[in-house]
């Protein structure tokens, strides 16, 4: 054995030592508690025992003196028989009581002694005497001390201190003496026992880290067992330990295996209960680890059975109902089967109830029981198929019950799952989309500056060609840089990392500053605009640079997109807590998508793609707006076109800058 294993195995020896050795101090310690009284090396004469034999023959000198005194001997008397008994009775307890008895009325002295006893030789020649009449006798000797104030007797009554055989009672004290010695012996094991557990607890808490280590590996085996189950197991252990303590006659017998035996049972139950101590400690300092056990506690786990299954009352109603019912049809046909046997008379009413009862069972309560395993059994089937992928089955409800309720949340589940899969689909597609845009709207510029980049290379061109060449790389490139910076920016706003800065703003103003941007396009665009405000001046809290690009991207996207030589409707109208912006346009492009899709990045009206623009003017509007609180509507109605901007007077939630 190396050295490790080697320091391991004595301290678990040691605790088991211990745990041995625990029992004997309580059971000492019990057993003398129990018996304490007989310590007393006169104990005998204080027994109910001792007295019973003195009363006996208290009872033997009244009938000999007072009963028989003046009987004189006849030939076949019986009184002369029952005087011989007695007589007979007396000498055989000369050995056991000497008695020195006197009538303080005649003067009569009654005894098996010479003479009275001195107080010498009542100290040193008798193992008990007492001197009746007492003023207060002992309980067990109330009855002799009677007699004799009732004849009016005094005397000694004496157990002499001689070696006989025939002495019955220095033979009862003789015993009482050994119980007092192994008592006495009983509490020299305890003390013993007891030092020798408290020099293996010294020994134990140096070797402190092996200690805790053997008993955590035992608490982790105990820890298998629910918290509160184990509180339950402690108490019946420590009810079965103290009576077990109790009624063990563990030093009245012979040393053997019996001892051996106990001495094993009382071991397992003092460790079961220090393992639950050590668990105590270990749990009193770390609250996380009751919290923990708790939860696993079998309370803990019904009270959560107990509150799912009165999540719906009148399904579990409907369960006990059913297993009452089906409790009633068994009783029901046990009475048959009396009745059928004749161990009961069938005419009596209880068989005759319990027929009728099985009828109704068998009628009513079984078929409604199937139907009901049938529905279930249907809701089941279907939803094996909607797991499958067949998300097109609707599950037929049923007309009541609980079944119903499943059943409805069922088809609702299916239905969103199938609007969450048409979604990513959607969202897929328009991933898919968004790539192919962007690569195309920064590869198209891109690609026109590498040519022309190219061709300014060669040295055959002319002052104009290489000017007219410069000017479109600088429209190129400007182009270009709109298209990154619209993209960041829109990204950005998606995101909500800007900041929104709050301010009381002219709306008004705001909007003809944005059209003012555009005096040169739109004349150009060959389109009608026409204006209409509510008030001349419109005060709201919003972030000026933020509504004015909006602005500027629905106007911008009004001039790209709209049918030449049309008109535009623009409207701002203030009602109580918002304000309403609407341009109205004819599309110049068939729109074939969904709205929804407008408000995608780099989506555009013109599915060719040949028009300006990044595609995001929307997208980016339609965030500005979600951040200040607003919305951002489209109508299509043909080519009718139609957007709608709610702005709100007051922004209840600022959005600052994550970056």
């Amino acid at each position: 054995m190396d050295t490790k294993s080697k320091g391991k195995f004595i301290p678990l020896v040691a605790l088991v030592v211990s745990f041995y050795l625990l029992a004997l101090p309580f059971l000492a310690t019990i057993d003398v508690l129990n018996n304490i009284p007989q310590l007393s090396k006169d104990y005998y004469f204080t027994t109910n025992d001792f007295g019973r034999d003195v009363d006996r023959f208290s009872n033997l000198l009244e009938r000999r003196f007072v009963v028989f005194k003046d009987y004189k001997k006849k030939p076949f008397d019986e009184q002369g028989e029952a005087f011989k008994r007695i007589e007979f009775r007396l000498s055989i307890l000369d050995n056991t009581f000497h008695y020195y008895i006197q009538n303080q009325q005649t003067k009569d002295v009654y005894k098996n002694i010479d003479k009275t006893p001195t107080e010498e030789e009542l100290k040193t020649r008798t193992l008990f005497y007492a001197r009746f009449p007492m003023l207060n006798p002992p309980d067990n000797l109330e009855d002799i001390n009677d007699l004799f104030k009732r004849l009016d007797w005094w005397g000694y009554v004496i157990v002499p201190l001689t070696l006989n055989e025939e002495n019955l009672e220095l033979k009862y004290y003789t015993h009482f003496l050994t119980i007092r010695d192994r008592l006495i012996n009983e509490c020299l094991v305890g003390l013993v026992s007891l030092i020798g557990i408290i020099s293996i607890g010294i020994y134990l808490f140096k070797q402190k880290n092996i200690t805790v280590l053997l008993l955590e590996k035992m608490a982790r085996v105990l820890r298998c067992i629910p918290i509160d189950i184990r509180i339950f197991l402690l108490a019946i252990v420590c009810i079965t330990t103290i009576i077990s303590l109790n009624r063990t006659s563990f030093f009245y017998l012979q040393p053997g295996i019996v001892h051996v035996l106990v001495l094993t049972g009382f071991a397992l139950l003092f460790a079961y209960i220090i393992l639950h101590i050590y668990e105590a400690c270990y749990i009193l300092n770390n609250r996380e680890q009751l919290q923990l056990q708790w939860q696993k506690s079998f309370l803990h786990q019904l009270k959560i059975l107990y509150q799912e299954s009165t999540l719906y009352k009148s399904l579990l109603f409907k369960v006990v109902l059913l297993a009452i019912l089906s409790a009633g049809f068994g009783f029901s046909c046990l009475l048959i089967f009396w009745g059928i046997r004749g161990m009961v008379d069938i005419r009596r009413i209880p068989v005759i109830c319990g027929f009728f009862y099985s009828l109704f069972y068998l009628l009513f309560v079984v078929p409604l029981t199937l139907r009901r395993i049938g529905a279930l059994n249907k809701i089941m089937k279907a939803t094996e198929y909607i797991a499958a992928g067949q998300l097109s089955l609707h599950i037929e409800e049923p007309k009541a019950g609980n079944f119903k309720e499943l059943v409805q949340n069922l088809n609702n589940m299916r239905e969103g799952l199938k609007k969450s899969l048409d979604s990513q689909m959607k969202s897929e597609k328009l991933k898919t989309e968004l790539i192919t845009n962007v690569s195309h709207d920064l590869r198209t510029p891109l690609t026109s500056i590498m040519n022309y980049v190219g061709l300014l290379k060669q040295d055959t061109l002319t002052p104009e060609e290489s000017k007219e060449y410069l000017n479109i790389l600088d429209k190129k490139t400007h182009r270009l840089k709109v298209l990154i910076d619209d993209l960041i920016e829109a990204s950005k706003v998606a995101s909500g990392a800007v900041e929104m800065h709050v301010e009381q703003v002219d709306i008004v103003a705001l909007l003809d500053q944005a059209l003012a941007e555009f005096t040169d396009k739109i004349p150009a665009s060959g389109l009608i605009f026409r204006l209409h405000v509510d008030q001349p001046k419109i005060l709201m809290h919003v972030d000026g640079k933020k509504t004015w690009r909006v602005f500027e991207n629905l106007i911008s996207n009004v001039i790209k997109y709209s049918l030449p030589n049309t008109r535009v409707y623009l409207s701002l109208n203030e009602e109580a807590d918002r304000v309403l912006f609407t341009i109205k346009n004819v599309s110049a492009y068939e729109i074939s998508y969904e709205v929804s899709e407008l408000f995608e990045r780099f989506k555009r009206g013109d599915q060719s793609r040949h028009t300006e623009g990044s595609g995001l003017g929307l997208a980016i509007a339609k965030s500005i707006m979600d951040l200040q609180g607003g919305e951002l509507h489209i109508d299509i109605d043909g080519d009718y076109f139609k957007v709608t901007a709610i702005f709100p007077k007051q922004i209840r939630h600022e959005v600052k800058s994550q970056s």
